[in-house]
């Protein structure tokens, strides 16, 4: 499998992911509630700027190191502990976390539906993440996953980069 065709993976699914938690939901709240979106352009570009920012260094990690996909169902083949996993093990998540708070104060009109669904995202891989992912990856990199889950907090970032 080459580099690029898990790149192009990668790329699509985390594409699929990103837009269904801040265009689809966000949409399909506001016509629930019968608003129009018209975004506040300001300061909460920055947050989502920088998640999404993070969640395209990992979707690349994942295709070019990994050699998979963010997406459960096509995993990297090879374990991540380059680029954002260097600092906290699921950067990509805290990128989703910080666009989705971004885009909160950046729809007013749906801010307090869009917290609700930041606080159900985290919820959700939280336990994602608890009961599948990280059992998966310990069972599939064995001791290089341990020793980096022995150094890398699962949420909270590092100030110095882990090196195995």
């Amino acid at each position: 499998m080459t580099r690029a065709f898990a790149l192009l993976r990668s790329f699509v699914m985390a594409a699929v992911f990103v837009s269904m938690w801040t265009w689809f939901f966000p949409r399909w709240i506001a016509a629930g509630k019968g608003v129009a979106l018209a975004p506040r352009i300001g300061w909460p570009l920055i947050p989502m700027a920088l998640g999404l920012g993070v969640m395209l260094l990992c979707t690349w990690e994942f295709g070019w190191t990994g050699h998979g996909t963010p997406a459960p169902f096509d995993p990297p083949r090879r374990f991540v502990a380059r680029g954002c996993y260097r600092f906290v093990r699921n950067p990509m998540y805290a990128g989703m976390l910080l666009c989705l708070l971004g885009e909160a104060f950046l729809l007013p009109p749906i801010r307090n539906e869009l917290f609700w669904l930041a606080a159900i995202f985290a919820g959700a891989v939280t336990l994602l993440v608890l009961l599948y992912e990280e059992p998966k990856l310990q069972r599939s990199f064995g001791d290089e996953y341990a020793a980096y889950r022995r150094h890398v907090h699962r949420w909270l970032p590092r100030l110095t980069p882990y090196t195995p």
